[in-house]
């Protein structure tokens, strides 16, 4: 049964975008720039979570190398017209626009779409991640600068709270 996730879609995003974790914000999350760990070192998200799931990062990579080529392409032919259009030079930029931004864009678009997932299909209570961490992390947001919420929590695990 899937209940919503307790952080917010922006948050999860932001996460992403930043290359961390969705769920709570570890960011090593890659062993190089193109191999992503299978889970996540601090709450062991599985980021590979069912047959299929990176079709989604690939359309994201996708969509952002047509997004540049469709900016890139029009500004080389500005840069060139009303004189010699420049063709070979222009498909250069073009081939190499193709092959640089997805290898660039790689570990970008693999947490983002992570993210997206978890958005569109919230965690379930078999998949690896403790109960409490989304809640600890909600917690974290209102915590003082420096405190790691994994760190916090497993100070509480296997006693009370300190002062009770």
């Amino acid at each position: 049964h899937n209940v919503p996730m307790a952080l917010p879609a922006s948050v999860l995003l932001r996460r992403g975008v930043t290359r961390r974790c969705p769920v709570c914000g570890q960011g090593t999350l890659f062993r190089h720039w193109l191999a992503m760990v299978p889970e996540c070192p601090g709450c062991g998200l599985v980021f590979r979570r069912a047959p299929g799931q990176w079709l989604g990062s690939w359309f994201l990579n996708i969509l952002v190398v047509q997004v540049v080529l469709v900016v890139v392409i029009p500004v080389a032919v500005a840069l060139t017209w009303p004189g010699r259009l420049v063709v070979p030079a222009i498909v250069a930029i073009a081939v190499g626009v193709a092959v640089v931004v997805p290898l660039a864009v790689f570990p970008f678009t693999r947490t983002v779409w992570t993210a997206i997932d978890l958005i569109m299909r919230p965690l379930e209570f078999g998949e690896g991640v403790p109960p409490g961490v989304e809640l600890d992390q909600i917690r974290s947001d209102q915590a003082p600068t420096g405190t790691h919420p994994l760190r916090r929590r497993k100070r509480f695990n296997g006693g009370s709270p300190p002062g009770q």
